[in-house]
C-alpha cells in the first residue's frame, strides 16, 4: 500500500540520531496494519503492532509464527514518492477506468513522466510508465495549453491558476503494477498551479492558509461560477464540457 505523501526534510533532522532510535526502539520508520476482527473500536494500527511485537519477540520463525502473520494481513505502508506519487498507478492496477487526480501544479513533471515518450514503442522497462498513450509530449502540451484555467483573485500572493480537463489513455504494458497494455483509462486532471511557495523546509506555515483561502476565493468568486460548475460536471458528474486529448 502507498500513502501519497512526503517525507520532505524528516530524514534530516533525525540524521545524527538515527543508530540510537533503532536501538532504543523508539522511532519506527514504517507504518503497519493488520486486521482487526469484529471490534468497532479495534485498531488497525495497534493490531499491526501487535504482530509486530510477536515477530520481534519470537526467538524464531516458525510455521505457527508464519502462519499468524498471514493471517492477520499485515501490511507497510511506504512512501510512493518514487514509485506512485499521485496515486494513479494504485488506482489503475485496482482496475478503475476513470481516475480523478488531484495536483500540485504544472512544474511537477510526476505525471507526465507516467505517459510513454515514444506511444507506438512504450519502454516497458521503465517501471514508472503506465500509459502508451497519448505520449509524454502530448500530455505535456494539453496539460500547458488546452485545459481550463480558473484565475485567482487579484492580489493572490501564491495560486496562478487552477487548471483542469480530461485526458482519454491507453495503458503500457508494466507488470510492476500489473497493468496490462491495453486497457482505455479516463484521467480527469485538477492541477493547483502555485508560485513562491513548497512543500515545507523553511517556509512559514501561515503561507499554507493563505494559500487555502485563495483557492477558496477563486472557486467561490462570480466571474469562476461557469467554470467551477464546467469543473464539477465534467470530472465527477460525467458531463463534458473541458476540452479533452
Amino acid at each position: 500500500v502507498s500513502a501519497m505523501a512526503s517525507a520532505a526534510a524528516g530524514p534530516l533532522a533525525t540524521y545524527g540520531s538515527m543508530q540510537l532510535a533503532d536501538e532504543r526502539a523508539c522511532l519506527n520508520w514504517a507504518m503497519w496494519t493488520a486486521r482487526t476482527g469484529p471490534a468497532e473500536l479495534a485498531s488497525p494500527w495497534g493490531a499491526g503492532e501487535d504482530v509486530l511485537s510477536a515477530i520481534y519477540d519470537d526467538r524464531s520463525i516458525d510455521a505457527r509464527l508464519v502462519d499468524k502473520v498471514a493471517k492477520a494481513g499485515l501490511t507497510g505502508f511506504i512512501d510512493g514518492g518514487y514509485t506512485d506519487v499521485n496515486g494513479i498507478g494504485q488506482a489503475v492496477a485496482a482496475g478503475a477506468t476513470e481516475v480523478v487526480s488531484f495536483l500540485d501544479g504544472l512544474e511537477d513533471n510526476q505525471l507526465v513522466r507516467q505517459f510513454a515518450i515514444n506511444s507506438t514503442d512504450p519502454d516497458t522497462r521503465d517501471t514508472i510508465v503506465l500509459f502508451q498513450s497519448p505520449s509524454a509530449a502530448e500530455l505535456n502540451f494539453t496539460l500547458r495549453n488546452s485545459f481550463q484555467q480558473i484565475l485567482p483573485q487579484p492580489g493572490a500572493r501564491f495560486l496562478t491558476s487552477i487548471s483542469f480537463g480530461t485526458v482519454s489513455c491507453v495503458t503500457a504494458d508494466n507488470p510492476w503494477f500489473g497493468i496490462e497494455a491495453g486497457r482505455k483509462v479516463q484521467l480527469h486532471v485538477i492541477n493547483v498551479n502555485t508560485k513562491d511557495i513548497w512543500i515545507g523546509a523553511t517556509r512559514d506555515y501561515y503561507d499554507y492558509g493563505t494559500l487555502v483561502q485563495e483557492i477558496a476565493m477563486a472557486m467561490n468568486s462570480e466571474e469562476n461560477a461557469q467554470l467551477v460548475e464546467c469543473m464539477i460536471n465534467n470530472l465527477f458528474l460525467g458531463q463534458p464540457c473541458a476540452p479533452s486529448l
